[in-house]
């Protein structure tokens, strides 16, 4: 059996669209062997699953694309935590909708480098706050600086050093 459902979403509209292609293709193979999918593999190793193969295609995101496509539960958004992977369902209003709206800038993240940089920055500034012990105010501080003053590592080691003493040391292995 096979279906084609045409849609009108534009290419690199940030949709998700690998994340969708690869939880389809998952989920695809699986029916192929099995018609009860969720038999073999439960849905949230299937969802860190999908997370992964994404990875290994070169797309270092999280896995909240992979999680809502596989976890969804029809007329209900899903709070999702990770680390370990838990989802609660919240149900909907039944006159709820939501509207997608596309502002028509295009971005390909396979030609760029530019969504794995940002993976990678919330990744340091993670690490960063977990090492310094930085209050949520200071972090969002940090990145006020870096993002909206084009401010960069070194001036930012300034602030640490400002706020946080020799703390700054971490800061500087962190960040190599």
């Amino acid at each position: 059996m096979f279906d084609y459902n045409p849609g009108s979403i534009p290419p690199c509209a940030g949709l998700s669209s690998s994340s969708s292609l690869v939880c389809a293709s998952a989920l695809a193979t699986l029916a192929t062997h099995s018609s009860r999918i969720f038999e073999v593999v439960n849905k949230a190793e299937l969802a860190e699953l999908c997370a992964r193969a994404e990875h290994l295609i070169g797309t270092e995101g999280g896995g909240m694309d992979q999680a809502i496509e596989i976890l969804a539960v029809k007329g209900n958004a899903m709070f999702i935590e990770f680390n370990p992977l838990k989802w609660t369902a919240v149900e909907l209003p039944k006159s709820a909708l939501f509207a997608v709206v596309h502002c028509g800038a295009t971005l390909n993240k396979a030609a760029t480098s530019q969504f794995n940089e940002r993976v990678v920055e919330c990744r340091i500034a993670a690490q960063v706050k977990y090492e310094l012990h930085l209050s949520e105010f200071l972090l969002r501080s940090i990145f006020i600086f870096e993002c909206f003053l084009l401010v960069d590592c070194l001036e930012i080691e300034q602030v640490l050093k400002c706020t946080q003493g020799d703390e700054t040391l971490k800061f500087k292995r962190i960040y190599k």
